[in-house]
């Protein structure tokens, strides 16, 4: 009736209203229609909006009657509009603002003359519907506001009495919070929670099982006798320190990649190191050695460097209970680091053994880069590689 609507990209839809009287060369629209002197005028115009039929016409003239008759909205703004001298005067309709002993109409009641427009400037609130007499621009129509549906909807609302009103008192009024319910809902799944967990962590295992299944008969003789030794290391729990020395594009990664994947399928914890990030981005779950050990940057300047990992922190519970632990791009680490992890899983797992009987897989190619060492010679270069370690 009054709210016109537009539609973006068929998603979005927004409801404005305009003004009482059109601007000069332009045609009376929307709420401007009401506002027509003759009645056969009106019925014109909005039958040549979509080129309508006679039958169309006649009930077109039937719904154009009876809300001039029955349409409370209608005849205040028509009111409104005789009452306004010039174009500088606004109407205005409250959202929910009624003086106390009065009734809900009270700012829109024809018989008042001290509300009914107010002069351009006036402060509004930010819900109010605030009509001008004649401009080209059209304000927005606020969701919340108690007359929005009677605007919106017409035919439905045909007396125009108010819809819905956030000042509405609820007759059995809810004091429950969300935050109550949440709890709730915590409480009655928190048994399931551990359970779900678990249950996620095994699927994830067997999604892993079927990689490695699909994946080991793809290697070749030298790259499957590599696997089956190192796995059967580890099956054995027998721990030792193991190198896989080969030139790049050998298959290395393959190999480590089937190994990490093996172990994790049955739910046990591989840990995967590299010395630089781009090696560590190549391993599934890998990271660098100096971030997950908590490695110093000084070790050449450091004659017993250590780790900052505690027993009851989350690395320090991870390293007690890995399986396994590959460091790729190993050649390129100091000696010392490879000492301090000696130091820290021994004092982890209180146990005296070369790191503590943990398996290690150390992988590079030894050929490659050592470790760098700044304004140093080459023999410390090679004295900090580690082939040089006591370890």
């Amino acid at each position: 009736m009054i709210v016109c609507n537009y539609k973006y990209k068929d998603k979005y839809m927004y409801h404005f209203h305009c003004s009482m009287v059109p601007t000069p060369d332009e045609p009376h629209q929307f709420l401007q229609i009401y506002f027509i002197s003759s009645m056969v005028d009106q019925l014109n115009v909005r039958c040549n909006i979509q080129g309508t039929q006679q039958l169309k016409r006649r009930i077109i003239e039937q719904l154009q009657s009876f809300f001039h008759a029955n349409n409370a909205v209608v005849n205040v703004f028509k009111r409104a509009l005789e009452r306004m001298p010039s174009d500088t005067h606004k109407f205005i309709i409250r959202a929910d603002c009624t003086p106390i002993g009065e009734h809900v109409r009270r700012f829109n009641a024809s018989t008042v003359n001290d509300v009914a427009a107010i002069i351009v400037g006036d402060p509004t609130k930010w819900r109010d519907i605030v009509v001008q007499r004649r401009s080209n621009i059209m304000p927005r129509v606020n969701e919340t506001h108690r007359l929005y549906d009677a605007l919106q909807y017409p035919i439905i609302y045909w007396q125009g009495q108010d819809g819905y009103d956030i000042t509405l008192k609820m007759v059995d009024p809810v004091t429950d919070t969300i935050f109550t319910h949440l709890l709730l809902l915590l409480l009655v799944s928190i048994n399931n929670l551990i359970d779900s967990i678990k249950s996620r962590a095994a699927m994830q295992c067997r999604y892993i099982e079927v990689f490695v299944r699909n994946n080991v008969p793809l290697l070749n003789e030298q790259q499957k006798q590599e696997y089956e030794t190192l796995m059967q290391a580890v099956d054995n729990n027998t721990g030792g320190l193991f190198f896989l020395d080969a030139s790049g594009a050998t298959g290395k990664a393959i190999v480590i990649s089937l190994i990490l994947a093996t172990i994790r399928s049955r739910c046990d914890i591989a840990l995967a190191l590299a010395s630089s990030g781009i090696a560590a981005t190549l391993l599934d779950g890998g990271r660098t050695a100096h971030s997950a050990l908590k490695l110093r940057l000084n070790l050449n300047t450091i004659d017993t460097p250590t780790c900052n990992i505690s027993r009851s922190s989350a690395m320090g519970k991870l390293l007690m209970q890995c399986k396994l632990i590959v460091w790729d791009e190993c050649t390129m680490a100091h000696k010392k680091s490879l000492e301090v992890l000696n130091f820290t899983l021994k004092n982890l797992r209180r146990n005296n053994n070369i790191f503590d009987g943990l398996m290690i897989l150390l992988a590079g190619d030894f050929r490659k880069t050592l470790p760098v060492i700044p304004r140093e010679t080459p023999a410390d270069e090679l004295n900090a590689c580690l082939k040089a370690s006591s370890v």
